[in-house]
């Protein structure tokens, strides 16, 4: 199921105002001025990618102005050390979205190689794979 960008933003939006809702100390202690910085996220094993959205939105709704490179879309497997996403811009924006921007990703990345492995162990057998009704608000719609 593909969300609406509208719903999509409006959960990152909701992530953001919980993690940021005290302020950014890590942010503010690190960088008192604009820095030019670069970052990149990195498969730390080999996963099914979900989230993709979830992510890129963080960081733009963070920033506008950061300049976001996409090496991976949702569904998409990747490799251990391989590369979902580069980010460049304003150092400060990057810390402030990056940890939200993992939360999504890794969380959904998770349920995606899960659930793929279910998948692949009853393939050949007359199961199918479910979902159950669990609520997260904000994260259905």
């Amino acid at each position: 199921m593909k969300l609406p960008l509208k719903e999509v933003r409006r959960a990152v939006r909701l992530g953001l105002e919980e993690d940021l809702a005290q302020g950014d100390a890590t942010t503010s202690a690190l960088f008192s001025s604009s820095v030019p910085a670069q970052a990149t996220i990195i498969a730390q094993q080999p996963l099914i990618v979900a989230g993709m959205a979830a992510a890129v939105q963080t960081f733009l709704l963070v920033d506008p102005s950061l300049q976001l490179s996409v090496c991976t879309r949702d569904g998409d497997r990747a490799k251990n050390g391989q590369r979902l996403i580069q980010i460049e811009g304003d150092g400060r924006s990057i810390l402030q979205a990056e940890r939200v921007a993992l939360n999504f990703l890794q969380h959904l990345s998770g349920i995606a190689t899960l659930t793929d492995q279910f998948c692949r162990a009853v393939r050949g057998y007359p199961v199918s794979i479910l979902d159950t009704r669990k609520t997260l608000p904000g994260w259905r719609t």
